[in-house]
């Protein structure tokens, strides 16, 4: 379910979707975060006209700037064995409409604090 109010980072200037689901039975949280805000703003142009022009510039902003290709990421709050994530991350890639999938590791992460939400 998509939660009520997106994870805002720097007061409101990027915020990301997220939707949770919580398996009561397994002790899990898999939470799945958007990594791209996009957003739109005016700027002055200044030509030497008799009118005034504003130019659009569309900004584009990562929770996970180290990985700029990936446009969400999946994150599983329990603690599962090697054979358990490769079988998760093989089930995701058996849907159509899923490019890639594959498991990365959080130490390595110099963003690793955007993850830190509930």
């Amino acid at each position: 379910m998509r939660k009520p109010s997106d994870l805002d980072y720097d007061k409101g200037k990027s915020t990301y979707s997220i939707f949770d689901w919580e398996d009561d039975k397994q002790l899990t949280t898999w939470s799945l975060v958007s990594n791209v805000c996009k957003t739109e703003s005016f700027q002055q142009i200044n030509y030497e006209s008799l009118f005034e022009n504003q130019e659009k510039i569309t900004k584009t902003t990562h929770l996970i700037p180290e990985y700029k290709r990936v446009n969400y990421f999946l994150k599983i709050d329990n603690e599962f064995n090697l054979s358990k994530e490769k079988y998760i991350v093989n089930s995701i890639l058996r849907i159509p409409q899923i490019a890639t999938a594959y498991s990365i590791d959080s130490s390595q992460l110099k963003s690793k604090d955007n993850l830190i939400f509930s």
